[in-house]
């Protein structure tokens, strides 16, 4: 009765059924390239002395793995009615892994909104770095650190002289800094996306706790000065470690420091400009809201999130955080090539981006940050070392660690409405049946106990290197 009385709650009342995501060959162009086409592009690499670095070809290989069942998972069970869900691990890459990155992305959001970021106005300030200075950006993760500190240092300033001027003194900001290193044509692009309180928290003696000050309107002369102050910062930072000098010359084994300045460039693997399809006229360049640039550093600040408004700040947060590459706008050709749509058209009316299979590992290459790199960063008060964060952030009061991990249901719940815990069938919750960790083991359970709803798949192997690159006709500019 129990199980008759819960399908007939599914059926009148239908919600959302978790599907697995399909990843393998036969639906993922992005795995067709990588498992075709690894090994002839680490053997072109080899073959000039300048192998792939082992945490570059690490990320390739693991993303063969990821969401393939045969490599591991978990197996869920309903109590009810027997029905099974497999769950399979994911490779947790960094760099352009789509899953991966998309789920990074959903929980460091929530956990941004629920756990640091507290109910005041947030403003979004983007700075973009001229092309001179992209390359050394990525190359050097260091660098990217104490560029950061110099242009919200400046930002910080603005707010506090804001503060000075209504009197109210030891004005303290706070901030989410996120290193974007991808452009929307898988260009490496490093650029600061920045979640900044507007306004400064300054202590109230009566009630012995920081309030907070909005700042006034910003306008675009405002702008126009705090772009030329991080420049001259930014400059003044690259300077005194003589990164700007003739001598700062490229280190000759590593590999991935050439795919960089490649894909910096926009080029492919024979020193050209990659192709394009232009679907649409072009048409006029036109910057508007707050906007400005000097020697092509450029500040953008006209996304601002009001205080009671969190859901538009998780969306905001999302993209911040977003993976650089969706699968969705990725497409083979038929005559191998892949096609790369853009999220928004040019201005001289591109639409796509074309890449021949090496070229586009090269450039997913190129994106994999370095081990132990931060690309998230909080400053002022909402700084783990801040003597006021646990007063500012939500919930900060309670003390204690807190882990930013969101469990994989809870995260699906959030984001999308589905459970995915609970049966299909019968509505019963489903238990962990077994975490299978081994080929062999998984593969004699999907075989054996669950082939009649999973079907088998071989172990992922690299398709062997056919000739090589450099013979027939790959050469670098």
């Amino acid at each position: 009765m129990l199980v008759l009385a819960r399908v007939l709650l599914r059926t009148l009342s239908p919600r959302p059924v978790y599907r697995s995501r399909r990843a393998g060959p036969e639906h993922d162009p992005l795995y067709r390239v990588i498992h075709r086409h690894l090994a002839p592009f680490l053997a072109w690499a080899d073959a000039r002395e300048r192998p792939i670095p082992a945490h570059v070809e690490q990320e390739l290989q693991a993303y063969l793995a990821c969401g393939r069942a045969e490599h591991g998972f978990t197996w869920y069970r309903c109590p009810e009615c027997d029905h099974s869900l497999v769950l399979p691990f994911s490779c947790k890459g960094r760099g352009f892994c789509p899953s991966c990155g998309g789920r990074r992305m959903n929980q460091l959001a929530a956990n941004l909104v629920d756990h640091v970021l507290p109910e005041v106005p947030v403003r979004q300030w983007v700075l973009s770095f001229p092309m001179r200075v992209r390359f050394l950006l990525a190359w050097r993760p260091e660098l990217r650190n104490e560029v950061m500190g110099a242009f919200l240092e400046v930002v910080f300033g603005w707010y506090r002289e804001r503060s000075l001027r209504r009197g109210e003194s030891d004005g303290r900001g706070g901030a989410v800094g996120v290193w974007q290193l991808a452009g929307g044509a898988l260009n490496l692009n490093p650029h600061v996306h920045a979640l900044v309180l507007d306004g400064v928290y300054v202590w109230d003696v009566e009630a012995q706790l920081p309030v907070f000050r909005p700042a006034p309107r910003l306008g675009r002369r405002q702008l126009q000065c705090l772009v030329e102050r991080i420049q001259a910062r930014v400059t003044r930072v690259l300077r005194r470690r003589v990164l700007l000098d003739e001598d700062a010359a490229l280190d000759p084994d590593d590999g991935q420091a050439e795919l960089m300045s490649a894909a910096v460039l926009g080029r492919g693997l024979d020193g050209r400009p990659v192709r394009r399809r232009r679907d649409l006229p072009p048409r006029d360049s036109e910057r508007r809201g707050l906007w400005a640039w000097s020697d092509w550093f450029d500040l953008h600040a006209g996304v601002r999130i009001s205080a009671r408004d969190r859901e538009g700040l998780e969306r905001l947060a999302r993209y911040l955080l977003r993976p650089p590459l969706a699968l969705k706008r990725l497409s083979e050709l038929p005559d191998g090539r892949l096609s790369l749509r853009l999220k928004r058209p040019w201005d001289d009316g591109t639409t796509h981006v074309l890449f021949e299979p090496l070229e586009l590992l090269a450039r997913l290459s190129a994106l994999v940050p370095q081990p132990r790199s931060n690309l998230i960063h909080y400053y002022g008060v909402l700084a783990s070392r801040s003597s006021w964060r646990s007063q500012v952030v939500p919930g900060g009061e309670g003390g204690g660690r807190r882990s930013a991990w969101i469990p994989w249901a809870t995260l699906l719940s959030r984001t999308f409405g589905v459970d995915p815990t609970i049966c299909p069938k019968c509505g019963a919750t489903l238990l962990v049946r077994a975490v299978v960790a081994t080929w062999g083991t998984a593969h004699l359970l999907l075989t054996e106990v669950l082939g009649h709803e999973v079907a088998a798949a071989a172990p992922t192997r690299l398709a062997p290197a056919r000739d090589s690159p450099v013979d027939t006709g790959w050469a670098w500019a």
